[in-house]
């Protein structure tokens, strides 16, 4: 995606704070959320994948996992495996 609708993320470091990760694709996103400390706002992550991705099926998948009872963390690990899930899912068909 462009500039204006890129999504953003963070890293977060014990000394220098939080560092900001621009995010144009899920790929990205996934990668982000791989990070020992990794920050976002999982409404804007719905809404992003929703209307600039365009994966309705995924974004309310998203959306039902955050309605679970879940840690912060345990939260951005279930995100994580679904953004992993649509990716081998996209890999599988490009393949064929």
């Amino acid at each position: 995606v462009d500039f204006d609708r890129r999504l953003v993320g963070n890293r977060v470091r014990p000394r220098w704070g939080s560092i900001q990760a621009d995010l144009y694709s899920v790929p990205e996103v996934a990668l982000l959320l791989s990070d020992k400390h990794p920050a976002i706002d999982l409404d804007r992550l719905e809404q992003w994948l929703r209307t600039t991705i365009g994966d309705e099926e995924l974004a309310d998948r998203l959306k039902e996992v955050q309605s679970e009872d879940l840690s912060d963390r345990e939260l951005l690990r279930r995100v994580r495996r679904l953004l992993d899930e649509r990716l081998e899912q996209c890999r599988s068909t490009n393949a064929n």
